[in-house]
């Protein structure tokens, strides 16, 4: 048995389509997943927002869609099995 791992750390903010700003997306108030914009601005996962907002003002924060994630990384799974 051959077992694959995948990791994509930032990929709830791909699925969202953010742009290159500092965007994050949020689950309960707390930083889920970031781009690197955003780490470049000093944000981290788990932060929360407050703190996020007032270290980042022009931060984009966007509600976490567990649905959306799954299928935006759809096709990820089939051209890795390919």
């Amino acid at each position: 048995m051959r077992v694959l791992v995948v990791w994509c750390p930032d990929w709830p903010v791909v699925a969202a389509g953010a742009g290159s700003g500092p965007c994050a997306v949020l689950s309960r108030s707390a930083v889920l997943a970031c781009n690197a914009s955003a780490r470049d601005a000093g944000i981290r996962r788990g932060m929360r927002r407050r703190d996020a907002q007032a270290r980042c003002p022009e931060l984009v924060l966007l509600d976490d869609n567990t649905d959306r994630d799954v299928r935006a990384f759809e096709p990820v799974l089939a051209a890795v099995e390919s």
